[in-house]
């Protein structure tokens, strides 16, 4: 692909699961955390009584019911910031201003007809040259987004760096010109001594040869 100005993101970044998995878990404390501000301002994946371990093993056996009411997240306003510099960088560079938005619906059994009626969706927010593709979780791979990517949303992105350094697919490919996206959540580094911007910068220069990270506030994968 030409355009290596694309984006990648995942379902569970433009929809709050997390949010609808604890309403599913716990109503009461759900709206209690939502209300206190605690939510949007989360360090970690804990909730009172629901530590991040539980809570994380809980997550992982989500299925597609904690998408069938949607809780968008602020995210798609910063893919659609994201989408109109990089296609007027493109245009000023003389190409097409076409950027494509790859989107991976795991862990999701999706029918055709769903992924199709969550692509429109997302269209209807998007400029006409913005294009939105689905993408399978078994093609998504350090190889794959050299290839074809610029920025990378994850909101799992430490594990998932962490795995494919781990693995060594991200060291035969390293991936220095794509940026990760990843939140500001702590459960990794919650014993640290380092003040929380020391940390992240810590992490974000120990990455540098495989990957450029870049932080943002949680509240962005966080429902509206």
């Amino acid at each position: 692909m030409e355009n290596k100005k694309n984006i990648y993101i995942e379902i569970d970044t433009i929809l709050d699961t997390r949010l609808t998995l604890l309403i599913n878990l716990d109503k009461e404390l759900a709206i209690d955390w939502v209300n206190n501000g605690n939510y949007h301002h989360r360090k970690e994946d804990t909730y009172s009584y629901l530590s991040n371990d539980v809570f994380k093993r809980m997550y992982a056996k989500r299925d597609k019911s904690v998408i069938k009411v949607p809780f968008p997240t602020k995210m798609l306003s910063f893919i659609l910031e994201y989408c109109l510099k990089a296609s007027n960088e493109d245009v000023d560079s003389g190409g097409n201003g076409i950027i494509t938005v790859f989107l991976n619906t795991y862990p999701y059994d999706l029918s055709e007809v769903e992924e199709e009626n969550i692509v429109n969706a997302i269209h209807t927010k998007l400029p006409d040259k913005i294009d939105v593709e689905i993408i399978h979780e078994e093609l998504v791979s350090p190889k794959w987004i050299n290839s074809n990517i610029r920025m990378l949303v994850k909101y799992d992105g430490i594990d998932w760096l962490e795995r494919n350094v781990s693995n060594g697919k991200i060291i035969k490919n390293n991936l220095p010109n794509v940026i990760l996206v990843i939140p500001t959540v702590m459960s990794k580094f919650r014993e640290d001594e380092m003040k929380e911007e020391d940390i992240f910068d810590s992490y974000a220069k120990m990455a540098s040869p495989y990957i450029q990270l870049e932080f943002i506030d949680v509240s962005i994968f966080s429902s509206i």
